[in-house]
């Protein structure tokens, strides 16, 4: 079994209260958006007693082609902002949202969250 990050776990967990079209996938350098798509970056771990801050960028990302790509970016941070703040799935909440593009060339929001997570092994040693 492949190692996973709790705080992504938790996000996408938050990710299922959006709209099915919405496609929600980890980071990755360069991407074909075809859809309204999130994508989840963990950008920081911060120790805060004993738990860890996981500090983590969501891209919302709608493709150019649209014929209102404002209006889809608009209503695309609209969903991520409510399934954050609705979700049942862990402690998750958001700072900012701020206006941004991917590769030059889609328009996006990158909103910040952070994720306060107690550290769990989630890999196993054989011995």
């Amino acid at each position: 079994m492949a190692p996973t990050s709790p705080a992504r776990d938790v996000i996408l967990a938050a990710a299922l209260d959006l709209p099915l079209e919405v496609d929600v996938v980890p980071y990755a350098r360069s991407a074909t958006i075809s859809a309204p798509t999130v994508m989840v970056r963990v950008d920081r771990v911060q120790k805060q007693g004993p738990w860890r801050d996981y500090s983590a960028a969501l891209l919302c990302i709608v493709p150019n082609q649209v014929e209102d790509p404002d209006d889809e970016l608009d209503a695309l941070l609209e969903d991520v902002l409510h399934a954050i703040d609705v979700t049942k799935a862990g402690p998750l909440r958001w700072t900012t949202a701020e206006r941004a593009t991917f590769e030059n060339a889609y328009p996006c929001y990158e909103v910040t969250v952070t994720v306060p997570i107690v550290h769990q092994r989630t890999t196993t040693t054989t011995e």
